[in-house]
């Protein structure tokens, strides 16, 4: 038995990467014949398009190497989120393997990646009620959207009202919303209505009021929205 190539993983996938972070995978080449296994060439081929300089090569032992039977290799694969694209499930590049291996002198691994950036949007903005009769209550939804690529983490949405007359229904099943708030998870394109109430205290005839409605997330453009 001559030179024989292992790969591992037989595939590579940095599954959801925020935007302007990155993300190493480790590959790992094994030679598990009996001569040395020369490796001549390992390179990224068929990038998607908008993302060269997005995925490189690291710790190579050098351009051309071998490795002894019975021996491992390992070497990186990073990949830098530097902007969004429409995730289509196929895959972002292919990782080459060029080796002595007689029976697959070439070897392809595909190479996996999305990047996630989450867009919130709130609608209507702002929220108008009208003119509201004395001790009355209208009630308006306000519907908050995932519009980009990855999960939306709502953590905070804060109703400041100097007059109390506003206020924003609880609900148990939406973690913000909750009695004992906490964070939850809007996945793209998924959306969520809230309800915003506004009784008339008797407040002057013809004043108007008004408060601010504060969501805030990990959409990395806009963290807090008004």
């Amino acid at each position: 038995v001559g030179a024989k190539l292992t790969v591992g993983p037989g595939k590579i996938d940095f599954g959801w990467v925020n935007l302007g972070e990155s993300r190493d995978e480790i590959v790992i080449l094994k030679n598990t014949g009996e001569r040395p296994l020369v490796v001549s060439g390992v390179s990224l081929i068929d990038l998607l398009e908008g993302l060269d300089g997005s995925l490189t090569l690291t710790d190579l032992p050098g351009e051309g190497f071998a490795i002894e039977p019975n021996e491992r290799v390992e070497f990186g694969v990073n990949f830098a989120a530097k902007q969004t694209f429409v995730p289509t499930g196929s895959f972002i590049a292919r990782l080459r393997l060029e080796t002595n291996d007689a029976n697959q002198g070439e070897v392809y691994v595909p190479v996996f990646g999305r990047v996630s950036a989450p867009t919130i949007v709130a609608t209507p903005n702002p929220i108008a009620f009208g003119f509201v009769a004395t001790n009355d209550t209208q009630t308006r939804d306000l519907t908050i959207i995932n519009t980009g690529f990855g999960d939306l983490l709502i953590t905070e949405i804060e109703l400041v009202s100097a007059t109390g007359e506003f206020s924003i229904e609880t609900d148990e099943s939406f973690g913000p919303l909750a009695t004992i708030p906490s964070e939850t998870i809007l996945p793209a394109d998924e959306y969520y209505s809230a309800h915003v109430r506004f009784t008339n205290q008797g407040g002057a005839e013809g004043e108007a009021v008004s408060a601010s409605l504060i969501l805030r997330s990990n959409d990395p453009t806009h963290g807090e929205v008004t």
